[in-house]
């Protein structure tokens, strides 16, 4: 209330000023003219003087008053026009003034609309606490994983969808022999992160197909079985796993869980062998069981001992910000610290450790790290495209002017040229172009980054090929793009979903 008081206080003290002055215009100020007017009065005096004291003659007294009578009447004209010229029309003055009114107002109304009032001063200092703040009151690593295994990420699902959802779970129960209709409900439980419905419907699915029920459904139920059990791999899915590979001995979404399986076995019959924690540690990360995968991360930590290296903290760390859903939790700022204290120079901890800062209210030293990280990478490094997609943002959040160069070769996709020759190309052919054009852009994007929608289009591509690991891993590394930018996230993800690869 005190800065609204101080503003329109002050407005309307300058706005009643500037009125004062158009009104007043030159009052009060002498026009030459009338100077000029007393001088040559005083000369007319001085004259009759001189001549009365016999200094100067008639003839020459008459000659002088003369000449200075002429002046008199010339300052006499000057006088009466620069009366004319003191004041502005008062048409003028009142439309000024209007004008100044409005500027006023409106300068009020314009900060009203897109300014902050009410807002408390934000000094360098107080940012600064407030960052510190952020940063100390961060949830555990443990919390983090509870809120998103409770409320998972609901980011590109729209209330048309809910919606949609809804009617479906409504005409399925009203319904429960339709195959399609639980085809349905199982995909968008799934994406829901219901695995429990989910897997409950695809068991509906599986018993309505009978005899025809392929390896891809025993395989996608395992698969949901597996995380509704966060990670574990219980009796029911090794069942369908079994059933899976019995179909089709090459299922690779089967085959993975099999070898995560054995790697859980081995991991727990041997708790300080390093390779059996580390196969732990990529099976599940290859499976998106981020959690498990971490926990397991941390154990090869503990077996190496003094001989832990920073890659291997900076991998740890990775891990479990991927389990919270691209938060730095205090756990894995910790590992980061490691990393950089045994090689201030590891890439990923240098990235990692930006997004942190960015998320606590630091994006000048996110950039701090990040800018020269950039710079001296490769377009081959993982941080690379991430970064890429990044930093402008984060840096206008710091307040630092800065642009990213341009790439070389930074296409989009197929050029009319490709397209007018696609149309003459068998139906063959044609695929293998698409193909080729897919791997490209898959290519560009692994290496030099790219927009959300480039992203997408390139999951929602290896989903119409069928590819769907390729498109699983697209996502994998879509997440690690745009860690911390939920909003860039939401179309990749949008298109992940779609393709059945989100969960």
């Amino acid at each position: 209330m005190g800065f609204w008081i101080a503003a329109s206080g002050m407005t309307i003290a300058v706005t009643l000023l500037l009125i004062l002055t158009l009104r007043r215009g030159g009052a009060g100020e002498e026009p030459t003219a009338a100077y000029d007017l007393r001088v040559y009065r005083d000369q007319l005096k001085e004259i009759t003087r001189d001549e009365a004291r016999g200094t100067i003659g008639a003839d020459e007294a008459e000659r002088l008053r003369t000449e200075v009578a002429r002046r008199v009447l010339e300052a006499d004209r000057a006088l009466s026009g620069a009366e004319a010229e003191v004041r502005a029309p008062k048409t003028v003055t009142w439309v000024a003034a209007g004008l100044m009114m409005v500027l006023g107002v409106g300068a009020l109304w314009l900060y009203q609309r897109i300014g902050a009032p009410g807002y408390n001063d934000l000094p360098i200092a107080l940012r600064m606490s407030e960052a510190r703040q952020m940063r100390a009151d961060r949830p555990s690593q443990a919390a983090l994983e509870a809120k998103i295994a409770a409320s998972p990420d609901m980011t590109g699902v729209d209330a048309k969808t809910m919606d949609l959802i809804a009617k479906l779970r409504t005409a399925v129960a009203a319904h429960p022999d339709d195959l399609k209709g639980q085809q349905f409900l199982a995909q968008y439980e799934a994406r829901l992160a219901n695995y429990t419905s989910a897997a409950v419907a695809e068991r509906k699915v599986i018993a309505l197909k009978g005899a025809n029920a392929v390896a891809e459904d025993y395989a996608a139920l395992a698969d949901l079985d597996v995380r509704a059990a966060q990670g574990v791999i219980g009796p029911e899915a090794q069942d369908a796993l079994k059933k899976a590979l019995a179909l089709d001995a090459g299922n690779k979404l089967a085959a993975a869980y099999v070898a995560l399986e054995d790697a859980q076995k081995a991991a727990t019959a041997k708790p300080d062998d390093l390779a059996a924690q580390g196969t732990l540690a990529q099976s599940a990360a290859a499976l998106g069981l981020y959690p498990a995968a971490w926990r397991a991360q941390a154990e090869v930590v503990r077996v190496l001992g003094p001989k832990v290296q920073a890659k291997d903290y900076s991998a740890l760390a990775g891990l479990m910000i991927l389990a919270a859903n691209n938060e730095v939790s205090p756990e894995a700022d910790k590992a980061l610290a490691q990393a950089l204290k045994l090689d201030p120079k590891d890439g990923a901890a240098r990235f990692y450790t930006g997004l942190m800062f960015g998320e606590t209210g630091r994006p000048d030293l996110a950039f701090e790290l990040w800018q020269p990280l950039l710079a001296s990478s490769k377009p081959t490094d993982p941080w690379f495209g991430p970064i890429r997609s990044q930093i402008e943002p984060l840096a206008a959040a710091g307040g630092i002017n800065y642009r990213l160069p341009p790439l070389a070769g930074d296409t989009a996709g197929p050029t009319a040229s490709d397209m007018a020759t696609a149309q003459g190309m068998s139906a063959g052919d044609r695929q293998q172009m698409i193909k080729g054009m897919v791997a490209q852009l898959a290519e560009r994007l692994a290496t030099q980054g790219g927009s959300p929608a480039e992203w997408a289009k390139l999951i929602n591509a290896y989903g119409v090929l069928g590819e769907t690991d390729k498109a699983r891993e697209v996502w994998t590394k879509a997440q690690a793009a745009f860690a911390g930018h939920d909003a860039d996230l939401a179309p990749v993800k949008a298109a992940a979903e779609k393709v059945g690869v989100a969960g």
